[in-house]
């Protein structure tokens, strides 16, 4: 009823938007999933054997691994009925049987369509594996730095990226978990192009009315927020901060490790320095170049928008920083706009 009143509101600039109505009605609709019993059925993973994982991956063949991370290693694998899978398999140090945990206990009761999903797991003694779904178009990394080609070239393409992961971390902090690692490797894409956030290997689930918690597991330098990198505090607005670092990256396609980062520069000081009148500096020339449905003044605003809303989410106080749900509803705006132009 809250939300029917601010809809009917007397005076139309009192009235919400319909983007900000669906935000309000999901976020009702995923607290009551949360405050009901519905949410506590963990979902009960099929189990698979090491054997079984072994002959999918041909003896865990280096040629069939996709990524290496800090406590596991990918495997392209193929299930007997022919379904192509992303086999995750932990070390056996205790780093590995820790992020074993983690991972398939947060992801037990995360179903969202920007969240990879666990299909089965191997829980032995000596060995820990997560069946994942398989995301033929790799990690945003690979298209950023590691491929040439014409798709991240469009900015509506990577408008739209940003948007599938501030979906995803919107609906993980209404479920009140913390992702910790957000950064380009840990973005993937499926067949369509759309982005799945993955890695939950050192998230944390905050309890009802904690804003923040300790942890002494640290994530990737560059995009830790600075509470987290001093103090090792971490709440939504660490998560808001690696967004803010990703969504620099992706339009820049400079990583915050750069090598022209050192001393007192690093890439938010450089892009807020060159804006709003050097964006050319900073951004791809060929984003800003007119083309059949945009000129280039559309574009540059476009951008220009977007690294606004980057630059809010990158401040050095997390109190300065925005919600998940203000940055999506933003980036929403911003891409509605840069449509109808």
């Amino acid at each position: 009823m809250k939300v029917a009143r601010l809809c009917t509101a007397e005076l139309s600039v009192k009235r919400k938007t319909m983007t900000e109505v669906e935000l309000e009605l999901e976020m009702i609709k995923q607290k009551f999933l949360r405050d009901t019993e519905w949410l506590d059925q963990r979902e009960i993973y099929k189990s698979i054997s090491r054997q079984e994982l072994r002959l999918a991956t041909n003896g865990f063949d280096s040629l069939t691994i996709v990524q290496v991370m800090e406590s596991s290693v990918m495997h392209r694998g193929i299930l007997p009925n022919g379904v192509i899978v992303a086999t995750k398999v932990f070390n056996r140090l205790k780093s590995g049987r820790e992020s074993f945990a983690v991972e398939s206990e947060v992801l037990s009761f995360i179903r969202h369509r920007n969240v990879v999903q666990i299909w089965m797991m191997c829980n032995d003694a000596d060995f820990k594996a997560l069946v994942l779904q398989y995301m033929p178009n790799g990690s945003l990394e690979r298209w950023l730095h590691h491929s040439y080609n014409i798709y991240f070239k469009n900015v509506l393409t990577m408008l739209n990226t940003m948007i599938d992961v501030a979906s995803a971390l919107c609906y993980l902090h209404l479920m009140r978990v913390i992702h910790c690692n957000l950064k380009p490797s840990t973005v993937l894409l499926d067949d369509d192009m759309v982005a799945h956030v993955s890695d939950f290997s050192i998230a944390k689930r905050l309890g009802e009315r904690i804003a923040a918690t300790k942890t002494r597991t640290m994530a990737t330098v560059g995009y830790m927020a600075p509470e987290y990198e001093s103090t090792g505090t971490v709440s939504e607005k660490t998560d808001v901060y690696s967004f803010g670092i990703l969504l620099m990256e992706t339009f820049t396609r400079k990583k915050p490790t750069d090598e022209m980062f050192n001393g007192e520069m690093n890439l938010r000081g450089w892009i807020c320095s060159s804006l709003p009148h050097a964006l050319d500096r900073i951004v791809d020339a060929t984003l800003l170049r007119s083309d059949n449905e945009h000129s280039a003044s559309d574009k540059t605003r476009c951008i220009l928008s977007i690294m606004e809303v980057a630059s809010c989410c990158t401040a050095e106080s997390s109190d300065e920083r925005m919600t998940m749900t203000n940055v999506e509803t933003k980036l929403i705006r911003i891409k509605k706009q840069f449509l109808r132009s």
